[in-house]
Protein backbone atom coordinates (compact mmCIF):
# COMPACT_ATOMS: atom_id res chain seq x y z
CA UNK A 1 0.00 0.00 0.00
CA UNK A 2 1.55 3.17 -0.71
CA UNK A 3 0.12 6.97 1.04
CA UNK A 4 0.55 9.87 0.18
CA UNK A 5 1.53 11.70 3.57
CA UNK A 6 0.75 15.09 2.67
CA UNK A 7 -2.76 14.19 1.35
CA UNK A 8 -3.19 11.53 3.83
CA UNK A 9 -4.39 9.37 0.58
CA UNK A 10 -4.34 5.79 -0.47
CA UNK A 11 -2.41 6.16 -4.04
CA UNK A 12 -1.82 2.66 -4.88
CA UNK A 13 -2.67 -0.75 -3.14
CA UNK A 14 -0.91 -3.93 -4.29
CA UNK A 15 -2.49 -7.44 -3.80
CA UNK A 16 0.22 -10.33 -4.47
CA UNK A 17 -0.51 -13.87 -4.18
CA UNK A 18 -3.13 -13.29 -1.81
CA UNK A 19 -4.87 -16.91 -0.54
CA UNK A 20 -6.81 -18.79 -2.40
CA UNK A 21 -8.87 -19.87 0.59
CA UNK A 22 -10.22 -22.92 0.57
CA UNK A 23 -11.15 -22.45 -3.70
CA UNK A 24 -11.42 -26.21 -5.10
CA UNK A 25 -10.14 -24.83 -8.46
CA UNK A 26 -7.00 -24.40 -7.44
CA UNK A 27 -5.02 -27.61 -7.72
CA UNK A 28 -2.08 -28.81 -5.29
CA UNK A 29 0.13 -29.78 -7.58
CA UNK A 30 0.40 -26.37 -9.68
CA UNK A 31 2.37 -23.36 -9.12
CA UNK A 32 -0.07 -19.96 -9.43
CA UNK A 33 0.94 -16.53 -8.90
CA UNK A 34 -1.43 -13.53 -8.65
CA UNK A 35 -1.34 -9.58 -8.47
CA UNK A 36 -3.80 -7.39 -8.20
CA UNK A 37 -2.62 -3.53 -8.25
CA UNK A 38 -4.65 -0.73 -8.14
CA UNK A 39 -3.91 3.06 -8.87
CA UNK A 40 -5.96 6.09 -8.09
CA UNK A 41 -5.53 9.58 -9.58
CA UNK A 42 -6.78 13.06 -7.85
CA UNK A 43 -8.91 14.52 -10.90
CA UNK A 44 -11.18 17.35 -8.21
CA UNK A 45 -10.43 19.17 -5.33
CA UNK A 46 -10.12 16.38 -2.67
CA UNK A 47 -11.82 13.70 -4.82
CA UNK A 48 -9.69 10.77 -5.64
CA UNK A 49 -11.00 8.21 -7.82
CA UNK A 50 -9.48 5.03 -9.55
CA UNK A 51 -6.78 5.71 -12.23
CA UNK A 52 -6.02 2.52 -13.11
CA UNK A 53 -7.32 -1.52 -12.23
CA UNK A 54 -4.75 -4.71 -13.62
CA UNK A 55 -5.29 -7.91 -12.91
CA UNK A 56 -2.49 -10.26 -13.46
CA UNK A 57 -2.68 -14.35 -13.14
CA UNK A 58 -0.21 -16.91 -13.90
CA UNK A 59 -0.71 -20.66 -13.37
CA UNK A 60 2.19 -23.46 -14.19
CA UNK A 61 0.71 -27.22 -14.50
CA UNK A 62 2.76 -29.82 -15.80
CA UNK A 63 2.18 -29.48 -19.54
CA UNK A 64 2.26 -25.82 -19.95
CA UNK A 65 2.26 -22.75 -18.69
CA UNK A 66 -0.25 -19.84 -18.69
CA UNK A 67 -0.47 -16.25 -18.18
CA UNK A 68 -3.67 -14.02 -18.25
CA UNK A 69 -3.75 -10.00 -18.10
CA UNK A 70 -6.77 -7.82 -17.92
CA UNK A 71 -5.92 -3.99 -17.38
CA UNK A 72 -8.45 -1.07 -17.47
CA UNK A 73 -7.57 2.68 -17.22
CA UNK A 74 -10.25 5.73 -16.21
CA UNK A 75 -9.71 8.41 -17.75
CA UNK A 76 -11.85 11.69 -18.66
CA UNK A 77 -13.87 12.43 -15.39
CA UNK A 78 -16.40 14.74 -15.62
CA UNK A 79 -17.69 16.88 -12.39
CA UNK A 80 -21.51 16.58 -12.30
CA UNK A 81 -23.24 19.93 -12.34
CA UNK A 82 -26.41 20.26 -10.70
CA UNK A 83 -29.00 22.91 -10.01
CA UNK A 84 -32.72 22.88 -9.02
CA UNK A 85 -35.14 26.03 -7.86
CA UNK A 86 -36.97 25.35 -5.46
CA UNK A 87 -40.92 26.83 -5.62
CA UNK A 88 -43.33 27.21 -3.14
CA UNK A 89 -46.62 25.68 -3.64
CA UNK A 90 -49.77 26.86 -2.16
CA UNK A 91 -52.89 24.51 -1.85
CA UNK A 92 -56.16 26.19 -3.39
CA UNK A 93 -59.31 26.14 -1.04
CA UNK A 94 -62.17 24.57 -2.31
Amino acid sequence: MWIDPQEHQIVRFLFDNADWGSCRAAPSSASIRRRRPMTMGRYFDNVWLPKEIAFNFGATFAPASYTFRYDREFYDYRKGEVSARIRGYVPKEP
